[in-house]
């Protein structure tokens, strides 16, 4: 009979069994049952591959979803932006550099950004109203050309073809002297009638929810 376990072997054990629990729950279910079941903190998590400290979200932050066939990032930005200067970000730092560069690489188009993981972008996309520090949810879709945002206040997605979101941005900064607040209203009115309706059989489902 065993009467003694050494340190390193309850280690070992105890990473095995949250492998186990990775490979059967989903990320929401999994957060839930390493803080409430087993008590664990964030630094706890993260010492175990888990990586949850982005939950100590900051004041007036956004998240960022990039998408490709074959790849996933998601971004953290500690400063919210609006839909106009993620438009700009996309058109003039992203949209030229896709095929050449990893999804992670974008992150230097956003101010005070950081790189976070699927876990923390879904559970806070699912509970949106709850984090009053999020303001804001983004899904920059390359594979269908698409840009959705999520906004706080709404609580609703609404989804942009890229092509339209990079007109309604030249047609906005064509003229370099007109103030930013200008610039930004004439994005707005660009926009005007260009949001994607969701089909009967997508309507139940977020844009980030159907990756």
């Amino acid at each position: 009979m065993i009467t003694d376990i050494s340190k390193e072997r309850q280690t070992e054990i105890l990473g095995k069994a949250l492998d186990w629990f990775s490979e059967h729950y989903d990320f929401e279910e999994l957060y839930e049952i390493l803080t409430d079941k087993l008590t664990m903190t964030d630094d706890e998590i993260d010492f175990y591959g888990f990586e949850l400290s982005d939950f100590n979200l900051k004041s007036g932050a956004s998240m960022v979803h990039l998408h490709e066939e074959n790849d996933d990032c998601y971004l953290y930005l500690s400063k919210s932006i609006d839909l106009f200067r993620m438009a700009i970000a996309y058109q003039y730092d992203i949209k030229n550099k896709i095929a050449d560069l990893k999804l992670e690489s974008f992150a230097s188009a956003f101010e005070n950004a950081s790189v976070t993981n699927h876990l923390a972008y879904s559970v806070v996309s699912r509970n949106l109203s709850e984090y009053d520090d999020v303001l804001n949810l983004y899904q920059l879709d390359f594979e269908n050309n698409t840009l959705s945002v999520c906004n706080k206040n709404s609580g609703e997605w609404s989804s942009f073809h890229l092509c339209d979101i990079g007109e309604a941005i030249d047609e906005a900064t064509f003229n370099d002297k007109l103030p930013i607040e200008d610039k930004h209203s004439i994005f707005i009115q660009q926009l005007i009638g260009k949001e994607i309706t969701e089909t009967d059989e997508e309507e139940s489902e977020s844009p980030s929810m159907r990756m």
